[in-house]
């Protein structure tokens, strides 16, 4: 009877390590990850439905893909930071579009809107040249430090929260070791989730090399 029932429990068991290895995994994956979200409408701003919408990183080559819903509206995500192109396809009638330097930062939803035309050309557009685009639905204040800027700026002592102090507001809390202090506000800093603890009295390190972007 004993062995019947562990041979029971034994897969609900393995079911439930699991779904919280994948809870676990889901946080973290967004505080590495960017989204790319929009609506694909036709030249009046109807919803275009089922169309197939792929980003591809510009430099590494990784490519996702996804369908636009029956309002129209997409989202691409648990995408690495960096510049991607952005493609449709599957649009019956319209002409494809293609946007390239679509720049996905850390924790951030870049917002794109494609407007999709009625036959001809596929539509390229360089979202570079036509200015930074602009993430409204976010209420907090933050900034990314880019991979150019952390392969260049000098760091003390490889602490990696020397770059939180490029944000406006932010230095580091001169009462509390390893702190922060927001606008003059005490903060709490929180890595269990995402970093090792250290050892008392040392600061956390990391290789530049292997850091593409920090927010």
């Amino acid at each position: 009877m004993t062995r019947k029932l562990a041979s029971i429990t034994k897969p609900f068991g393995l079911i439930a390590c699991l779904l919280l290895a994948a809870i676990a995994a889901f946080p973290q994956s967004q505080a590495t990850t960017g989204n790319i979200e929009g609506r694909v409408t036709d030249p009046n701003g109807a919803a275009v439905p089922t169309v197939t919408i792929t980003a591809t990183n510009q430099e590494t080559g990784l490519s996702k893909s996804t369908n636009a819903d029956e309002s129209g509206d997409f989202r691409i995500i648990f995408l690495p930071p960096g510049k991607y192109r952005v493609t449709t396809s599957g649009a019956q009638g319209f002409a494809g579009a293609d946007f390239s330097n679509v720049t996905v930062t850390v924790g951030g939803k870049t917002p794109l809107d494609i407007q999709l035309k009625v036959g001809g050309t596929t539509t390229m557009v360089d979202v570079a040249a036509e200015g930074q685009i602009v993430e409204t639905t976010r209420t907090s204040v933050s900034s990314t430090v880019n991979e150019r800027a952390i392969q260049n700026l000098p760091v003390n002592g490889r602490n990696f929260l020397d770059f939180a102090t490029l944000t406006p507001g932010v230095v580091r809390d001169p009462t509390r070791a390893g702190d922060l202090a927001v606008g003059g506000q005490k903060t709490t800093l929180s890595l269990a989730s995402h970093l090792a603890a250290p050892a008392p009295g040392r600061l956390i390190s990391f290789r530049k090399s292997r850091c593409r972007s920090f927010k």
